[in-house]
Formats: C-alpha cells, structure tokens, sequence
C-alpha cells in the first residue's frame, strides 16, 4: 500500500512513519510464515493419518492410499509455498484494520490529530522491546516515542488500567478511544456484509464491559465522544441489542436498556442465525 491511497493528510512525519511501520511489517512475514507452516503441517499429519487408519481399517486399497496420499503431498507443498504470501497478506489486513483504520479515525474524528498523534498511532506495534524504543524516539523524536511508550504501558498493566489512564495525556486518551471506535465500526461494516437472513449475536455482557471503557474515557474529546455513541448505536442496533448509550443533560454517558430490541433476536422461519461476533481483540484498549 502506498501513503497516498491511505487517506492521510499529506505530512512528512505521518508518511514517514507509514513508511516505518510498513517496513516492520514486512520483518514480521518470516515469523508468521513459520507460524503458518507450523499450522499447515499439523493439519497434514492429522489428514495423513486418517489415511492411515482408512488403509489399515480395509476402507481403502494400497493404490487408492498411494494416490490419496500423492495428492495429499502435493497440495501441501504448494500450499507451503503459498505461505508468504499469505503472512503478507495477512499482515497488511491486520496493519491496515488494526492501524491505519485507527489513526484515520483519529485524524477525521478528534478534536485535536497532530502528526505527531498519528504518528505515534501508526507506529506503537513496531516497538516491540527497548532497542525498537530507542530505534524509534531516534527516528522519530521524544514526543512521538513518549507517547507510544504511555499507550503500551497502559496496555502492559490491565490491572492498573483505570488508574493508568486516569493520569494518562490528552492524546494517549485519544489513541485508546479511537481503537475502540474502530472496533465498533468494523463491526458494522462485517454485519452489513453478513448474507441476507443471517443473524450475529455480541457475547454476553459486552455492551455493559465496552460502556466500562466509554466512561474511562469519556470528556477527554468531545467530538470522539459524539462519534462513539453514534457507532456504539448503531452496532447495538445491528446486533439488535436491546442497549443504546445516551447523553445525559449534564453531558454524561448513560448506558440505557429497552425493555424490547426492534428486531427479532431470533431467527424467523426460513432465517438461519449467524455465527457470534467476537467484539474485540484488535484495539488498543485495554
């Protein structure tokens, strides 16, 4: 991907740290090939061996194994040499949906998205110990590494997660709230995707467990929270959840349940009831 097909506002430090973290990136392809291997060869012996037993319970001649298992051989060795391109391929979606979705969330809904706040969006997963640390705050200056170093503290102590970002800057606040607006709004975009008929289902208490979050940050930036309960509806209403975030008078968030969702939380005749989304897991927050 290039910067200019991105969406980000044109600046040097933002496309340089684009360019940083793409380039980390495609360090990462040899682990997750090994990775990918790994997963691709135990579903080779669990294939070879129910072969095995097919062969040694009669259901199978001698020819027939061998030629089941020369086709079993071949598909796995093109599949191994389809693998890096397959990690690249998945970790440009994981950069793309987990970062730059994020940081253009950030640059389009904040009150305030400074370079060096994208910047420091774009880059937290290339600091991965303190050599990266120095690497970046060289390149990128204390500003930029200072922040990313306060979101990753936070994410390293979930324990002392409300304390952490009680005390945490006005930007560090933003990066975690922007995480969990995207989040919500992938969400959206899956479930618009679903076939027709199909139905998803949010885990139980997730509504109640992301509100916990909204309030952690909430007043930090007003424009984040008007877009949050916009997209936190709007996935409720998607997964016809009987919960809606509303503003109180005094500008608070108030987690409200209707007695009753507008859509049927099970599937009509001739409707099929879709997977569990599992809400989570790509953010930054805690």
């Amino acid at each position: 991907m290039k910067f200019d097909y991105t969406g980000l506002t044109k600046d040097a430090l933002v496309e340089e740290a684009f360019d940083y973290a793409q380039e980390h990136n495609k360090k990462l392809v040899p682990e997750i090939t090994l990775q990918l291997e790994k997963q691709l060869d135990e579903q080779y012996q669990q294939r070879l061996a129910q072969l095995d037993d097919a062969r040694d319970a009669g259901y199978v001649t001698e020819d027939q194994y061998n030629q089941n298992k020369m086709q079993l051989d071949r598909s796995a060795e093109f599949q191994k040499r389809t693998l890096p391109m397959i990690a690249q391929q998945q970790l440009e979606y994981m950069f793309s949906s987990a970062k730059l979705a994020p940081a253009l969330e950030l640059q389009k809904n904040s009150d305030s998205s400074s370079p060096a706040l994208i910047a420091a969006a774009l880059l937290i997963d290339c600091v991965r110990d303190p050599v990266d640390y120095k690497k970046v705050e060289a390149k990128f200056g204390g500003a930029v590494a200072g922040l990313i170093a306060e979101v990753l503290h936070i994410e390293s102590y979930p324990g002392t997660s409300p304390a952490d970002i009680s005390a945490a800057s006005t930007d560090a606040k933003r990066i975690f709230m922007a995480g969990l607006t995207t989040e919500l709004a992938q969400i959206v975009q899956q479930l618009a995707m679903m076939p027709p008929g199909a139905m998803a289902e949010a885990p139980p208490k997730y509504e109640e467990n992301v509100f916990k979050q909204v309030k952690m940050f909430w007043g930090n930036d007003q424009k984040q929270d008007k877009r949050l309960v916009d997209v936190f509806n709007r996935a409720a209403e998607a997964l016809s959840s009987s919960y809606r975030i509303e503003v109180t008078p005094a500008g608070d968030p108030k987690l409200v349940e209707s007695s009753a969702s507008t859509t049927p939380t099970t599937p009509l005749p001739g409707q099929k009831k879709g997977p569990k989304l599992t809400w989570g897991g790509d953010s930054n927050t805690p």
